[in-house]
């Protein structure tokens, strides 16, 4: 079983926002999920999330939640940390899925804070404190706007300094003062991962131990590609990786299109398993599509 000080060690690299793949009846494809999984091992991806936002968690039941984390604990098999979110604003729901993900073998759990309502720094800390009583496992605490409370780096500080299961941190905020803050106080305390493929070469360069994509889940050879570069302290090389063909797709999947529509139309157009979304997120338009063609068209994409 992995340890909250291992998990720490382990969070390293480019770890995967795993897509979830859906029929065409929007049930769950597993066997979908279990060729992905695969695919992003063989290229190099250095661990797993499982069912976070952008895996679509929040338009799943429990139950297929936890048939989410079993399915990618077991296909893995201890090749790869998966890390699996339990994020939810009722903290019962979290405390369950947290220790169903210990209880499979999973190596760590990631939340955000709680969602929707507004809540003060005390019942954010309250929260993590709550999942780390109840459960021994490692936990990533995730800062994102998507959830309404975001954690300022004074607070991340007196979290990790309070909460000792907190082991990393997927830090999503994009102001370059607050992502350089948050290495000033915690860097040496836990794993910093950049929360965005479009930040990850200055993250990394800025002492960020890794990146969480999204865009991994097709483009995988290329984040790592990214990654290495960037630990080889190649950043001529690494910007080139960036630019050649990302850069444009980067703006129609913020501008446009939108997540995970966009990484899910691209990894169909690849023959990758992804399916449709669920609502209340919406496929792209078919003028969409023709531009994505041709932007995937100008990538380096590994199947």
């Amino acid at each position: 079983m992995t340890t909250p000080a291992q998990l720490k060690d382990m969070m390293k690299g480019v770890q995967c926002i795993v897509i979830t793949p859906f029929k065409e009846d929007y049930s769950l494809d597993l066997e979908g999920l279990k060729y992905n999984l695969e695919r992003m091992i063989s290229f190099g991806a250095h661990g797993m999330i499982v069912g976070g936002s952008l895996g679509e968690f929040s338009s799943m039941t429990m139950e297929e939640r936890k048939l989410l984390f079993k399915t990618s604990v077991e296909a893995v098999n201890h090749r790869a940390p998966v890390v699996c979110c339990v994020a939810d604003s009722y903290i019962e729901r979290t405390i369950e899925l947290a220790r169903y993900a210990k209880e499979i073998g999973a190596d760590g759990v990631m939340s955000t804070p709680p969602f929707y309502a507004k809540v003060p720094e005390d019942g954010i800390f309250n929260f993590y404190k709550a999942i780390n009583d109840a459960v021994d496992i490692g936990i990533v605490a995730y800062n994102t706007g998507r959830a309404g409370n975001m954690m300022s780096p004074k607070f991340i500080e007196r979290l990790v300094d309070g909460v000792p299961n907190v082991v990393a941190l997927k830090q999503g905020v994009r102001d370059i003062e607050q992502l350089e803050e948050t290495i000033y106080r915690v860097g040496d305390k836990i794993t910093c991962l950049c929360g965005s493929e479009v930040m990850a070469v200055g993250c990394l360069a800025m002492g960020y131990k890794g990146t969480t994509s999204t865009n991994a889940s097709f483009m995988t050879n290329i984040i790592v590609d990214m990654y290495n570069a960037c630990m080889a302290n190649d950043y001529a090389k690494a910007r080139e990786i960036y630019y050649k063909g990302w850069g444009k797709y980067r703006r129609l999947m913020q501008d446009k299109g939108g997540q995970p529509s966009t990484t899910k139309a691209a990894m169909n157009m690849l023959g990758i398993p992804a399916g449709p979304v669920r609502m209340p997120m919406v496929e792209l338009k078919d003028e969409l599509k023709a531009e994505l063609k041709g932007i995937l068209a100008e990538m380096d994409i590994r199947k």
